[in-house]
C-alpha cells in the first residue's frame, strides 16, 4: 500500500486514516497551496509569517486596486514559501454563477518551474 505525503484540502473523512491524504506530489503540491493562501499571516502557532494577506484584499470593494494587491500578496506568498511554483493566471473576480453575489471567485493558474509543461489550477470562493 503507498504511503501517504499528507493531508488534502479540504478535508475530508479517508480511507486509511481520518483524514483524506495525497499519495503524489502534485496532489500535495496542489492542497498546500490552497494551504498558503487560505492561512492568514499569524495564524500559524510557531511560524507567524506562513500565509498570505489575501484576506486583507477579498472583504473590500472589488476594484482594479484590489485585485492588483490580491494578486501581489498571493505571489509575495508563493515566493517565499513555494518558490517552486510560477503563477501563470490570476483572476478574481464577483462570482457571476452564484445567487449570492457578494462571493468573489478566485482563479490561479500555476506550473511547475523545473518542468513548465505540468500544470494546474486552484479555484476558491471567498
Amino acid at each position: 500500500m503507498a504511503k501517504g505525503i499528507g493531508i488534502t484540502l479540504p478535508t475530508q473523512l479517508g480511507n486509511t486514516g481520518y483524514f483524506q491524504q495525497g499519495f503524489d506530489t502534485l496532489t500535495q503540491i496542489k492542497s498546500n497551496f490552497i494551504n498558503l493562501i487560505l492561512t492568514r499571516k499569524g495564524e500559524r502557532v510557531h511560524q507567524p509569517e506562513f500565509g498570505c494577506d489575501i484576506h486583507e484584499y477579498v472583504f473590500e470593494q472589488l476594484t482594479p486596486e484590489t485585485v492588483d494587491g490580491a494578486h501581489r500578496s498571493v505571489l509575495a506568498a508563493v515566493e517565499q514559501w513555494m518558490p517552486f511554483l510560477e503563477l501563470v493566471q490570476f483572476e478574481l473576480r464577483q462570482n457571476s454563477n452564484d445567487v449570492d453575489t457578494n462571493k468573489l471567485l478566485l482563479y490561479v493558474g500555476y506550473r511547475l518551474r523545473a518542468n513548465p509543461n505540468i500544470r494546474d489550477t486552484i479555484i476558491l470562493t471567498f
